[in-house]
């Protein structure tokens, strides 16, 4: 049982962050820590990106995580740290192979592999290796979509610009099994290095009933990343049999496993901003 809850815990986690993703993944931390050379481009479409995230809901327990894309395989891999309960629970994530790859320790034991895997088309990551080569151009876009410029800050060769949308209408289609204020205040923090490409954001969603930010660091362009897709022997499909073991069929973990199927992931990509 124990297990149980801290499944539908972390999966609840990952489909946070994939819907945050989804609301406004245009706007990718106003603190990059990575330096100038590690963010040189040269001009150039990068091959590689590797990055930090952190997201938070507003309490003290927060989720932090990195990020490996090659854009050259058109894969990618991650690492988060989740709370769970007096704990912190590791979560693999691989999107490879028109699969999604989640990998946590603590279920190992229920489903006897160390991945489940979920059929999702992998999506063209190209497209987001020339938004991330010349972020510029978005950040103008923002002002086109209703976004109020807020601020300009430099710092070094960084500039982060600031942009807010109040009441901003959210819509969300039917067969999302989440639920999303209808009208909440936006905010956009775009980092941007000298040549401008994207070196952070933070993209911050409030209403009263709801609070979450996504900070994105990138760390380094063009260095060699190693994304390790799992071999047909270490993972389990992700069947309805097994999710209603893990998750059970009602409650947050009915939810999640709505939310775990190709329907529910691709509602993800479905919301949108009016």
């Amino acid at each position: 049982m124990k297990s149980k809850k801290a499944f539908a815990i972390i999966l609840a986690v990952v489909a946070l962050v994939l819907t945050v993703a989804g609301v406004v993944w245009a706007a990718t931390d106003s603190n990059p820590g990575a330096s100038e050379d590690a963010l040189t481009l040269h001009g150039h479409t990068p091959t590689s990106a590797a990055l930090s995230f952190t997201l938070s809901t507003g309490q003290s327990e927060q989720i932090t995580g990195t990020m490996n894309f090659d854009f050259t395989k058109n894969e990618a891999s991650g690492m988060m740290s989740v709370p769970a309960g007096l704990s912190t629970t590791t979560v693999g994530l691989v999107l490879a192979k028109n699969q999604v790859y989640v990998g946590i320790p603590t279920i190992a034991s229920i489903v006897k592999t160390p991945w489940v895997s979920i059929p999702k088309t992998t999506p063209d990551l190209y497209p987001l290796s020339l938004e991330m080569a010349a972020i510029t151009l978005d950040v103008n876009l923002l002002q086109e979509a209703g976004f109020h410029k807020k601020a300009t800050t430099k710092n070094g060769s960084l500039t982060t610009y600031t942009y807010t949308r109040s009441k901003a209408g959210i819509v969300a289609p039917p067969t999302l099994p989440i639920k999303l204020p209808h009208r909440a205040t936006l905010t956009i923090a775009v980092t941007v290095a000298s040549q401008g490409q994207l070196a952070g954001g933070t993209i911050t969603l409030s209403s009263p009933s709801a609070h979450l930010s996504l900070s994105l660091t990138v760390l380094s362009y063009d260095q060699p990343v190693k994304i390790h897709v799992p071999s047909p022997s270490e993972v389990s499909p992700l069947t309805p049999a097994l999710k209603n073991q893990v998750l059970g069929g009602s409650g947050a973990g009915g939810t999640i496993g709505k939310i775990l199927t190709p329907q529910g992931l691709g509602s993800l990509s479905q919301i949108r901003l009016n």
